[in-house]
């Protein structure tokens, strides 16, 4: 890829709320590293996860705690695939808050993970988001 390219894309970027710090391409390299496959699975994130994000915000506001742990481990290894560390790691929070019934714990993480996720989801929506994530690294 081209310096200009590479900068062009990063320009993009910075117009919008797609943070490409969200993915660490080291991990998800690690998971794949056929681009391909990537893309792929960026798009099954991107078909499934807006859904599942408002039935796990809806769980959370029923205070459904099987639903919300369900829906936060499927969250969790969808951004985990992607290299979404920190991300997944707010999705393993409200897991383990979900199934200790810790109410305290997910009102303190639940903005935090709605707002990562659209950020991961405004991201991975973006054409050349993997040359730019791949350009931070």
């Amino acid at each position: 890829m081209s310096q200009d390219l590479s900068q062009n894309s990063q320009q993009a970027f910075q117009k919008g709320n797609a943070d490409p710090s969200l993915i660490d391409h080291a991990s998800l390299m690690s998971i794949c590293q056929d681009e391909n496959v990537i893309y792929e699975i960026a798009a099954a994130v991107l078909q499934e996860a807006p859904t599942t994000l408002g039935h796990l915000v809806s769980a959370v506001q029923t205070q459904d705690m099987a639903k919300l742990r369900s829906y936060a481990h499927k969250l969790k290894g969808g951004t985990a695939t992607l290299g979404a560390l920190t991300t997944s790691e707010l999705a393993r929070q409200l897991e383990q808050a979900a199934r200790e019934n810790d109410t305290a714990t997910i009102r303190q993480t639940i903005d935090q993970f709605e707002q990562q996720m659209n950020d991961l989801l405004s991201l991975i929506s973006q054409p050349s988001w993997l040359d730019v994530v791949r350009s931070r690294s």
